[in-house]
């Protein structure tokens, strides 16, 4: 094994993961969802979910914020990346170096390149030289030369991570869809933004449903997760796997999103393929809890609405959303 081969061997079995995983990831997972009813604003081209509930997992292309698996992610995921791995380095090297074993396999190298052949007898004497004082000193006395060696090492630890991380990322990405939710049914933006201006509809879902909820480890977790809004990207951006889908700017705060993951696997239903492909889960009466009907709605849309969610098995509670003195209302449909 070269050198440089040994030497990777060695960072990677002394690679830590628990180094590289952020603080924020246990602050995200402890933000828990505790309204009994959670949201989905649907435009009127997706009336058929009154006839067959379901709700799309999308792919990271579809999300809405620009900034969100951009390149701009990627680039500052690097740089923390790099930063990680010079620090690894730093810290291996003196380590990798003062090893009696990795000396004598290098110098096995030179003297074979050099056409000379170690006997085992001057291996013995190699390593007990080496592990005398005199041999630490010498070894001591060479780790100031080797900033080349450690500076060519590192960019080459750095190209073959980036290219791992990039690859498990997509790998990770590619198989995992996002379902957009929030927290209040009368929201004008989005009711402009999602639901057609007033021509769709929204959806309550039962928060606290088994669709919700995830057994880790025995223990009945909710899988919600909040949404956070900032403008700020920090080098640690990659030790978090949920800034990948949970981080927006701060322009889009007003639409108080909580977001659930899912692999398309384990999706109901799939329709066309690659980034085009639509991934849906069926879900069952009971999780709806009530359907707001936009204020662009006329009665007969309204009417078969609540007639085919019941023929589903659904007793939501309904309303019809109005606008009165410049905001939005809803009144309950008798």
């Amino acid at each position: 094994m070269g050198t440089l081969e040994t030497y990777l061997k060695n960072f990677q079995d002394t690679f830590d993961v628990t180094t590289i995983i952020d603080p924020d990831v246990a602050k995200i997972e402890s933000a828990i969802y505790h309204d009994p009813l959670i949201y989905k604003y649907f435009s009127k081209e997706r009336r058929q979910f009154f006839t067959k509930p379901q709700v799309r997992f999308s792919q990271k292309e579809a999300l809405n914020d620009p900034f969100e698996s951009s390149v701009r992610w990627k680039k500052v995921s690097l740089n923390g990346l790099n930063a990680y791995v010079s620090h690894r380095a730093n810290d291996v090297i003196p380590k990798l170096f003062s090893n009696p074993e990795y000396l004598i396999e290098r110098a096995k190298e030179e003297l074979n390149e050099n056409g000379v052949v170690l006997t085992p007898q001057r291996n013995t004497r190699i390593e007990e030289w080496l592990r005398s004082d005199a041999g630490k000193a010498y070894v001591t006395q060479l780790l100031p030369g080797i900033k080349d060696f450690m500076q060519m090492a590192t960019g080459k630890i750095f190209s073959h991570l980036a290219t791992n991380f990039e690859a498990l990322i997509d790998d990770v990405v590619g198989k995992m869809g996002v379902l957009s939710l929030t927290e209040r049914p009368l929201n004008e933006v989005m009711w402009r933004r999602y639901a057609g201006d007033g021509t769709g509809f929204v959806i309550g879902f039962d928060a606290q449903h088994p669709f919700f909820i995830k057994d880790r480890d025995g223990v009945p977790m909710n899988v919600l997760r909040k949404v956070i809004y900032t403008e700020q990207w920090t080098e640690n951006f990659w030790r978090n796997p949920y800034y990948l889908f949970l981080v927006k700017g701060l322009g889009w705060a007003p639409e108080q999103e909580w977001r659930m993951f899912k692999d398309f696997t384990e999706c109901d239903e799939s329709r066309g393929s690659d980034t085009a492909a639509i991934h849906l889960a069926t879900l069952t009466p009971e999780i709806i809890k009530s359907v707001y009907f936009g204020y662009s709605n006329d009665v007969a849309t309204i009417e078969k609405g609540i007639s085919t969610l019941a023929h589903y098995g659904c007793a939501p509670t309904c309303y019809r959303v109005n606008r009165r003195n410049g905001a939005l209302e809803a009144t309950v449909i008798n």
